[in-house]
């Protein structure tokens, strides 16, 4: 029984061993949407997708006036010439929707690359900013229940992203 005891006593020992771990949070999003270079990302983001989105309008629209040319010929041409013609004209649709599709993959493919470039250069702030005062751990707020407003660090590692990284640019 007296082991038992002594065994507990230093157990609870150990819990003030640790008490001098320090963790901190911060917002990731809020780092990603209010940095300049976050910023930046979504700006040329939206500039990529707009001019995408621009180009397939554009060639679908193209085809919807095809296939309307196509149907008004149906009574007009031989039945062999007119199914060659739609034939023909299915394949282009097919090839076009291939190219989009790949287009689409590449536009989130870029989009992906540029956050993780972001994010590389925001853990290398991180490790900066935690060795320099002590952290033993830093978590996204996101999977924080409940935390200390005074834990933390969002703002001072949203103004030393902006001092360190001005802009990420897309390929």
């Amino acid at each position: 029984m007296k082991k038992l005891i002594t065994i507990l006593f230093y157990l609870s020992l150990f819990p003030f061993a640790y008490a001098e771990n320090k963790i901190a949070y911060l917002d990731m999003a809020l780092i990603m949407n209010k940095s300049d270079a976050g910023t930046s990302i979504n700006k040329q983001i939206k500039t990529l997708e707009k001019k995408l989105s621009d180009e397939i309008n554009k060639k679908e629209d193209a085809f919807k006036k095809e296939k309307q040319s196509l149907l008004a010929q149906k009574n007009v041409l031989e039945k062999t010439q007119f199914e060659k013609k739609i034939l023909e004209f299915n394949a282009k649709l097919n090839d076009h929707q291939k190219k989009k599709n790949k287009e689409i993959n590449d536009l989130g493919k870029k989009r992906l690359e540029a956050s993780q470039k972001f994010l590389n250069e925001v853990t290398k702030i991180l490790a900066e900013y935690s060795a320099k005062n002590s952290l033993s751990m830093i978590i996204q707020k996101k999977n924080i229940v409940i935390g200390k407003k005074e834990f933390e660090i969002t703002e001072d590692i949203l103004k030393a992203v902006n001092q360190k990284v001005k802009k990420i640019k897309i390929n």
